[in-house]
C-alpha cells in the first residue's frame, strides 16, 4: 500500500469540516429569508386599514377642537355682554336689551350667530338671561344642528320686591 506523505497536497484536497449537531439541524430546517406574496399582501392591507383609521380619527379630533373653539368664543361673548348689562341701571336695561348684537369677532367666528336676552325677576333681584345660538358647520351633507350657550347675571342695582 502506497501512503502519501503527510505534507502531500493530494491528501488534503478538500478541507475537513467539523460541525456539531445544532449547526446541521439549524441549516436543515431554516426558513427562507425572503418575503412571500401573501406576507406582502397582508402587510399592505394592515397598513391601509391603520392609515384610514388614523385619518378619520384626526378629522374627528379636528372637528372637536373646532367645536371647543366655538364654545369658548360664545362663552366669552356672553360674559362680555353680561358684564356690560349688569352695570346698567334698571331704568335703562330695556333699551339696552333691544340694541343687543353679537360683536364683530363673534359674528365672524360663529356662523349665523344670534344673540337673545330676557329680563326676569326672581327672589334675588332682576335677572338677565343671555343666550347665543349659532349653526354648527361640522355636519357636512346633513342639516346643521344649532348650538346654544346660556348665561345669567343679576343687575347690581336690583332689589327683591
Amino acid at each position: 500500500m502506497n501512503i502519501p506523505p503527510r505534507d502531500s497536497p493530494k491528501r488534503l484536497s478538500k478541507p475537513l469540516r467539523f460541525t456539531n449537531f445544532r449547526t446541521r439541524f439549524r441549516n436543515k430546517f431554516r426558513y427562507p429569508s425572503g418575503m412571500t406574496q401573501v406576507e406582502v399582501l397582508i402587510s399592505t392591507v394592515l397598513l391601509i386599514v391603520v392609515m384610514s383609521v388614523t385619518a378619520m380619527m384626526f378629522h374627528k379630533i379636528n372637528l372637536v377642537w373646532k367645536d371647543i373653539r366655538h364654545h369658548r368664543i360664545a362663552t366669552s361673548e356672553l360674559a362680555n355682554q353680561l358684564d356690560v348689562l349688569t352695570r346698567i341701571s334698571a331704568a335703562k336695561i330695556e333699551a339696552a336689551l333691544g340694541e343687543l348684537e353679537p360683536s364683530k369677532i363673534c359674528h365672524d367666528a360663529l356662523p349665523a350667530a344670534t344673540l337673545s336676552a330676557n329680563l326676569a325677576k326672581d327672589a334675588i333681584g332682576d335677572r338677565v338671561d343671555l343666550e347665543i345660538q349659532w349653526r354648527s358647520g361640522n355636519d357636512t351633507g346633513r342639516q346643521a344642528r344649532p348650538n346654544r350657550v346660556r348665561l345669567s347675571g343679576w343687575l347690581m342695582g336690583g332689589k327683591p320686591e
